[in-house]
Formats: C-alpha cells, sequence, structure tokens
C-alpha cells in the first residue's frame, strides 16, 4: 500500500514552492533506505504534483511523544534509543549521498504499524555540489546559505 502527497500547482506557484517540490521529487528518486519514506513513483496533472511514497499508517513521532499514553507521558527510554539510532542512520544515509537533511522535527518522523520510523518530508533538503563541504554549527546556519549551493 501507498500514501500520495498531492501538492497544488497553484499554491506551489504562489509560494515559489515550485523549486523545492521538484527538488524533494529528485532527491526522493536517488534515495533508497528503510529509514526513509522512499518514492515509489511520481505524476502530474493539470492542477497537482502527486508524489506516491511508502504507506507509513503509524502515526509520526509527536504523536506518540505526546498522544499514546494517558499514563505515562513521553516515551520510554528503551524506546527513544531505537527511534534515535534510526533518525541517525536515515540521517546518514542522506549525508553519504551530499543531502542535508534541513527539516527535522517530530512531525517528519513517521512510523508504519511496526514501530519503524522513516525520516519524511524532503522538501527543505538540500544536495552538496561535488567537493563542498560544510563545517558550521546547525544553529549558526540560515536558509539564506544554501541559496548559492
Amino acid at each position: 500500500m501507498y500514501a500520495s502527497k498531492k501538492l497544488c500547482k497553484k499554491r506551489l506557484k504562489k509560494k515559489h514552492g515550485e523549486k523545492m517540490a521538484l527538488l524533494e521529487k529528485q532527491i526522493l528518486e536517488k534515495v533508497n533506505s528503510l529509514f526513509l519514506v522512499n518514492l515509489a513513483y511520481a505524476y502530474d496533472t493539470k492542477t497537482h504534483l502527486c508524489l506516491v511514497m511508502t504507506l507509513m499508517n503509524g502515526g509520526d513521532l509527536r504523536y506518540h511523544i505526546y498522544y499514546v499514553s494517558e499514563k505515562t507521558k513521553g516515551i520510554e527510554m528503551p524506546r527513544i534509543i531505537y527511534y534515535t539510532a534510526q533518525i541517525c542512520t536515515g540521517i546518514l544515509h542522506l549525508h553519504e549521498m551530499d543531502i542535508i537533511y534541513r527539516d527535522m522535527k517530530p512531525e517528519n518522523v513517521l512510523l508504519d504499524n511496526f514501530g519503524q520510523c522513516r525520516l519524511s518530508d524532503l522538501g527543505l533538503a538540500v544536495e552538496l555540489p561535488a567537493g563542498k563541504t560544510i563545517s558550521q554549527k546547525v544553529s549558526l546556519l540560515k536558509l539564506d546559505f544554501f541559496k548559492n549551493l
């Protein structure tokens, strides 16, 4: 089973998001990882761009942090370690391909029905040109930095 991310072309154009949507599609076409939501195929209509991806029907990490259990708040430590390892592995897979994931937040970590998590929403990701390195701290990076890449 698959999920479809439907992007309205009018809205993308209005918000100047065409380039970002195309970049997300191109990056998704390149990556194949158990720790990233994978693209099965993409198509467009007159009004929408559709990305058909891995179905992740277990909710997002934010939901699991705040709403899963009424008895205990948050997630127990063994599960935190498990999720952290999967998230780090997903980021490492991207870094091996010179792709920087810039939208890390609980809402972008999706879980399947087995509890496996994957990174999603690569719309803000960027590919580094060959030979280019970044040595700044994450907290100091600004979105403007990546416009010239």
